[in-house]
């Protein structure tokens, strides 16, 4: 608990120091044509797994931090893109992929394993309202109403190889 309560305050302190460049700064690619607001920006999270993991009535307790998590990543991609119609409605996405893997061999065998994963969000909102921030006004808040679908689809492959001969 003592760490999770460090991790907090540590995330608190780096969103203070940041919140105002992370403002500041637009997103990757913004265009306007007439009426529509198209933006692209890519981002990135540090995870990490603990807790109870479980299937088929085996359970086990994991606790894998992301620098351990890191070992495996082989390939990872986050993406997030909208359009937006009179700043009222709009659509959006958000496409996350990852590739871990690993490989282990001993005298007469081999293992090659590895875990796809691609998680994509795709939702339809309705701006209900813009409240303006600051002094200047120059940032808001919005408020929306959403409604989509997320997609999940994972994919666990192991090969086992013999090499004896």
């Amino acid at each position: 608990m003592k760490i999770f309560k460090t991790y907090c305050l540590i995330a608190v302190i780096l969103l203070l120091f940041t919140a105002k460049i992370v403002f500041a700064q637009p997103p990757l690619k913004e265009c306007v044509y007439g009426d529509f607001r198209w933006t692209i920006a890519p981002y990135g999270w540090l995870t990490g797994i603990s807790g109870k993991v479980g299937a088929r009535g085996y359970t086990t307790y994991a606790d894998v931090s992301f620098a351990d998590l890191s070992k495996y990543l082989n390939l990872a991609a986050m993406l997030h893109a909208e359009v937006t119609y009179n700043n009222t409605f709009g659509l959006f996405t958000d496409f996350n992929y990852s590739l871990l893997g690993d490989q282990a061999s001993g005298k007469r065998v081999s293992l090659d394993g590895k875990s796809h994963l691609i998680l994509t969000d795709v939702a339809a909102f309705y701006r209900v309202g813009t409240v303006p921030l600051g002094r200047t006004q120059t940032a808001s808040v919005d408020f929306d109403l959403l409604g989509g679908a997320r997609i999940w689809n994972m994919a666990l492959t192991s090969v086992l190889k013999n090499s004896a001969k």
